[in-house]
């Protein structure tokens, strides 16, 4: 390719300097060879020898698309040669009226566009589109310093070495496939309907028992538009306004303009004015620090404390990092690139000691864990009070610090001490309930006394999206608290720790970076990650309680939204509202929760009501929930689009997006489809602002801060536009965090009714102080049956786990972003199990103590299952799984056998439906009680013989994509 570019440049330069180009003279002017040849053949014949010197001015213009519109021109020239010589030369030149380039000779256009896919309303990397013939060929990182050749990185000096970041964009291995997306068989092109249902409402035209089943046939986006407007407008007038429900989350492409999860919130708040419904998600992925964490630190939005400066701050200060747990070389993948991966690659280099507490040993343990301790899931909090008790027996915590900043440390004593109970937390106590040995147990605590330490977690892992996680994730801040949370070195290490915010002239700080294409048009308008319109929606759909919301209400719960703030939790909501509908049309803009969210047996369950008359998606990939929609919209990806983003990793950034390819089919953005809604429901002046697509840009770049820094022309010109900094970057940055804290409580106290870490929770114990399962002090929570009161029964201690008796860890995984990505053949041919049917299962990890007494060997296909379903699963007898503990990624693509087997690996089909517990309405996803058995697939074949002959046709499976779900189109897709 270097090579074809120099052809391509010399081309370029050989026009200006009236030289014919090789390419030009073999495409342009062939029969000079044949002519010349005869003309000396001629010559020769005459008894001369004549040389000749051709030198002719060329101009070639090359198309990016061949076209058969070229036209043969026949010209004969007299060339003067030399000796005075006369030649007369014939050419057939092919005349350049818009094409007429084989499409192997196509030269290659390079785009510039956002590489982060995977995480909707984040910054992310952008890169590099190479297009060719009007097919993307490749995706690479984008070098700063083509356009901006003085570009400076930045970078400091700690412990003899020296952290320098990169003059390139650092693209994740999942960003570099998303070409695979593109062209996938599962795009959706063409507006669908499903066969056996019709609009009205009719129960026996509906036909919901059919979702999931049925077929669908394509229809024209005029008929699609038709049945919309007739549907919304026959529920709004039937039943209230209130009775059309949305329903976005589990994240989707990086898009500002053509915003993913928000477009048809925009219009339907244009049309009814908030009379609408949504669905809630409670705080998904960080649970355990929304409703734990905030309660000690006080931090909004997440329960996490300021992130500035914190990696030139942990390579100068911190001896150990205890990654509890913590997954960097999984969460590096998706919107911030391979950055983090850079930076605690140096943190290892340097001489950090890493300790990794998890079930499993996972990507990151591999690569930089000094010392792996393996524990039960979701007894991380009896490790930890026993690592206080030790701490408080042997006065090894600083005392002055508890003293000054550390608000209701007698009441935590009391219960570690075992005063209030009866129980000390010894390691004695501890040991039978984690898994961990007493002596480890006190070497830890023992070395973490001794060392300056910090926890990294970056809102992931299971010990924030697990059972109980609140627990855990307050004693995060308890246990650091004890140590000096704040002091150089001893931090909590989140999401925006590494790298960035403060760690150079080109950040600006925190969460409020200088340039920020995501306040724009989507922030203002649309729902995003928890920004709301304004008014409010009429009522909300617990996603927890969705089930019983369509099919069984009234239901409550207490809690808002992704990024509610603290005092929501307080707040009770019904549904439905005082006043308003149930719902009885859903309309959702991606189509992954089956995979991402939880219980999806249950949700399958409600999708198949008759209260639901109606049920819309748009969405790029067929996915296996599209099969339950009655309509389906083709959304186009970000590939084909042109946009506005905004970087604040390694560097700050912004850049624009540029339309790499055509979109497939007939897909539209999410921003595009809605426009001929916006003008049969009246409000197309209102939806667009009267805007084109390049007026958005530029309107979101006047509001984003940009103008700032680099000015609309340039940018324009230039595509991007990358802060570096200066040769002179001090290397001894401040220290970041809670550093000011530390230094001085009083003058800089944290966001909490007493200003110090609240060990005691106030707002807890105003609220509700009775609640076993979240106390105004951390505590250890076992469950139980939900007669006895407890909302969760998934502890290997109880009754339940003797018919289940396995705890199934369901990570965040590596090879997909949630459900997004399982069909992309790159990741799958690494991450899944061949199994003897020839079908790809999902891998899960097996200790091979527990495989021995199962008598499962690598490769076989297992069976997981519980009381809410079954799925299958390919097994990997390794020892990086606890025994005791199985591992499996969640967010494979659901293939159903039947209502309660799934045959695709979806472990969020049977999770449990119960929130994280009695008054934490968040998500509970992993570390649940399991059963295990090797599958008779001969058996299973006899029983479903339909469902296992998909997996034998070509047009129903393929291994590569797995389910190919145009296969449910008739006609294909």
């Amino acid at each position: 390719m270097k090579e074809e570019q120099e052809k391509l440049t010399s081309n370029k330069e050989g026009k200006h300097s009236g030289d014919v180009s090789r390419r030009d003279f073999l495409i342009g002017a062939g029969t000079v060879v044949v002519g010349g040849a005869i003309g000396a053949g001629l010559l020769s014949g005459c008894g001369e020898t004549v040389t000749t010197t051709v030198k002719e001015t060329s101009t070639k213009t090359v198309p990016t698309t061949v076209t058969a519109a070229a036209t043969t021109v026949t010209e004969t020239k007299t060339i003067a040669g030399e000796g005075g010589q006369v030649i007369t030369v014939t050419e057939t030149k092919t005349v350049d009226d818009g094409g007429g380039v084989y499409p192997v000779d196509e030269p290659e256009d390079t785009k510039i566009h956002v590489l982060a896919q995977t995480a909707n309303g984040f910054p992310g990397v952008f890169g590099c589109v190479d297009v060719k013939d009007g097919k993307i060929v490749r995706i690479r990182p984008t070098h700063y310093d083509v356009e901006y050749p003085d570009f400076q990185t930045w970078g400091f000096n700690s412990r003899g070495k020296r952290f320098e970041t990169k003059k390139k964009t650092m693209p994740a291995p999942l960003n570099i496939a998303w070409k695979n997306k593109l062209y996938s068989p599962n795009r959706v092109r063409h507006p669908l309907k499903r066969i056996d249902w019709e609009p009205g409402g009719d129960p026996a035209k509906i036909n919901a028992q059919n979702r999931g089943k049925s077929k669908f046939k394509r229809i024209s986006w005029e008929e699609a538009y038709d049945i919309i407007y007739s549907e919304m407008t026959r529920i709004a007038e039937t039943y209230g306004s209130e009775a059309i429900l949305l329903r976005g989350g589990c994240h989707g492409e990086n898009k500002t303009i053509h915003a993913t999860h928000g477009m048809p919130g925009k219009l339907v708040e244009l049309i009814y004015g908030g009379q609408y419904s949504e669905i809630i998600a409670g705080s998904c992925s960080w649970e355990g620090s929304h409703w734990g964490s905030k309660h000690v630190n006080g931090f909004e939005p997440f329960g996490l404390p300021p992130c500035d400066n914190q990696f030139s701050d942990l390579a100068k200060n911190c001896d150990m990092i205890l990654n509890w747990p913590c997954d960097i070389e999984c969460k590096a993948w998706l919107s911030g690139g391979m950055v983090p991966s850079l930076a605690t690659s140096f943190l290892s280099e340097i001489g950090i000691e890493n300790i990794f507490i998890t079930p499993d040993l996972n990507s990151t343990a591999c690569l930089r864990a000094d010392k792996w301790i393996p524990v039960i899931p979701n007894t991380d909090v009896a490790l930890a009070l026993a690592i206080a008790y030790i701490w408080i027996k042997d006065g090894s915590y600083d005392k002055d610090y508890v003293d000054t900043h550390v608000y209701g440390f007698d009441k935590f004593k009391e219960y570690v001490m075992g005063d209030e109970d009866g129980i000390a937390k010894t390691p004695e106590w501890a040991s039978p309930l984690c898994g961990i040995p007493e002596w480890t147990i006190i070497a830890l605590a023992e070395h973490w006394a001794s060392s300056t330490t910090a926890i990294m977690h970056l809102l992931g892992g299971g010990k924030t999206r697990g059972i109980y996680s609140h627990e855990m994730m307050r004693m995060n801040d308890v246990l650091l608290g004890m140590q000096g949370m704040g002091k150089p070195g001893v931090r909590i290490v989140g999401s925006d720790s590494l790298v960035g915010h403060d760690e150079s002239k080109s950040m600006s700080g925190g969460q409020h970076v200088s340039i920020n294409t995501q306040l724009g048009y989507r922030g203002k308008n649309a729902l995003l990650r928890g920004t709301r319109p304004n008014p409010m929606p009429a009522q909300h759909v617990h996603e927890g309680f969705f089930k019983d919301a369509i099919t069984n209400p009234p239901v409550s719960w207490y809690g808002g939204g992704v990024c509610a703030a603290l005092p929501t939790q307080w707040t009770k909501s019904t549904y439905p509202e005082e006043g308003c509908s149930r719902v009885h049309m859903m309309w959702g803009d991606c189509s992954g929760q089956l995979g991402s969210w939880y219980s999806g047996f249950n949700v399958i369950d409600a999708y198949h009501s008759n209260e639901l008359e109606f049920i819309l998606i748009q969405d790029i990939m067929m996915m296996q929930e599209m099969l339950y929609a009655d309509v389906i919209l083709p959304i186009c990806t970000t590939l084909e689009l042109d946009d506005i983003n905004y970087m604040h990793a390694d560097y700050l950034g912004i850049y624009l997006d540029q339309k790499c390819v055509e979109a497939i089919g007939e897909s539209k953005s999410d921003y595009e489809a809605l426009i001929p809604l916006a003008e049969r429901f009246g409000v197309l002046e209102e939806y667009t602002g009267g805007k084109t697509i390049e007026e958005w840009q530029k309107h979101v770049y006047e509001i984003s801060g940009a103008p700032d820094f680099v000015s609309w022309e340039e940018l324009s010109e230039k595509k991007y536009w990358v802060r570096g900094d200066t040769p002179d970057f001090d290397d001894d940055l401040a220290p970041g965090g809670l550093n000011d804290f530390y230094n001085d409580p009083k003058k800089y106290p944290l966001p909490t009714p007493s200003g110090k870490l609240e060990f005691y929770s106030q707002t807890i114990a105003e609220h509700f102080p009775d609640d076993k399962e979240r106390s105004p002090i951390p505590r250890w929570v076992p469950g139980g049956p939900a007669s006895e009161g407890w909302t969760h029964d998934e502890s290997l201690l109880g009754e339940r786990a003797k018919k289940y008796p396995y705890l199934l860890v369901s990570n965040t995984p590596k090879w997909r972003c949630h459900s997004m990505m399982d069909d992309m053949p790159w990741t799958r041919e690494i991450n899944k199990v061949k199994g003897p049917d020839g079908y790809w299962y999902e891998p899960i990890w097996i200790n091979p103590q527990d495989a021995d007494k199962l008598g499962i060997k690598y490769g076989d296909v297992v069976k997981i299952y519980n009381d809410r379903g079954a799925i299958l699963g390919g097994a990997r007898v390794v020892e990086r799984s606890i025994p005791g503990a199985v591992v499996m990624d969640h967010g494979a693509s659901a293939d159903p056998i039947t209502d309660r087997l799934d045959r695709g690996g979806t472990n969020n089909l049977i999770n449990p439906q119960s929130t994280s517990s009695k008054n934490a309405n968040g998500m509970a996803v992993t570390g649940f009680l399991v059963g295990i058995e090797k599958a008779n697939l001969s058996e299973l074949r006899e029983q479903y013989p339909e469902a296992f002959a998909r997996a034998n046709d070509p047009a129903q499976y393929e291994p590569a994509y797995g389910p190919k779900l145009g296969a449910w189109v008739e006609g294909g897709m």
